[in-house]
């Protein structure tokens, strides 16, 4: 599928790949999960800086063994892991630098989307001067438009979000909502 969107209620991609850790990223590995898979630009991008950030005060209320997070970045592994630290994320990171997986769920690349970000200056001056934001080259395209995708523990696909512009996410409250432990009810006889 080259640079089409995906809708929801279809089957998730598959993919199999290693993380920046070497450790293996299969999607058949996480049938009765739920998974919720971030596309963002490149990994010195500031606004991915600020996002990841603000996903990482989100990250301890959503951990769980049914829950899996996996990260998605345009730059290659050596500099995620240089930029990143050695400590990592705790969660799963993929480095994608040819943009294969980018291209495997439609996460498009727009200037039109690019410049729109500039009408929103409050958001691109915090990202560029949070104490989470440090330079670095810029190891990806700079029109890569983010993308969220949400999927169901049967694999299939509960929301698919493109960002409007290069600095839109999915709201983090709707990850929260997506993640949060599933009620079983039982249904019991009257005695």
């Amino acid at each position: 599928m080259a640079n089409e969107r995906l809708e929801t209620s279809y089957q998730s991609p598959y993919f199999k790949t290693l993380d920046v850790t070497g450790k293996m990223v299969d999607m058949h590995a996480y049938k009765g999960k739920r998974v919720v898979l971030s596309f963002y630009r490149f990994v010195t991008c500031p606004l991915c800086n600020f996002r990841i950030a603000q996903f990482m005060k989100l990250y301890p209320r959503i951990a769980r063994d049914d829950v899996v997070v996996i990260a998605v970045f345009e730059s290659s592994k050596e500099y995620i892991t240089e930029y990143i630290g050695p400590k990592g994320l705790p969660f799963p990171i993929i480095a994608d630098p040819t943009g294969v997986l980018y291209r495997h769920f439609g996460v498009e690349l727009s200037w039109k989307k690019s410049l729109l970000a500039m009408l929103r200056p409050v958001s691109m001056m915090k990202a560029m001067w949070s104490n989470k934001f440090r330079m670095g080259p810029l190891t990806g395209k700079a029109n890569r438009v983010p993308a969220d995708f949400l999927i169901d523990s049967d694999g299939t696909l509960n929301t698919c979000y493109y960002g409007t512009d290069i600095n839109d996410h999915l709201e983090l409250k709707k990850i929260e909502a997506f993640c949060k432990p599933k009620v079983h009810m039982l249904n019991r006889k009257a005695a």
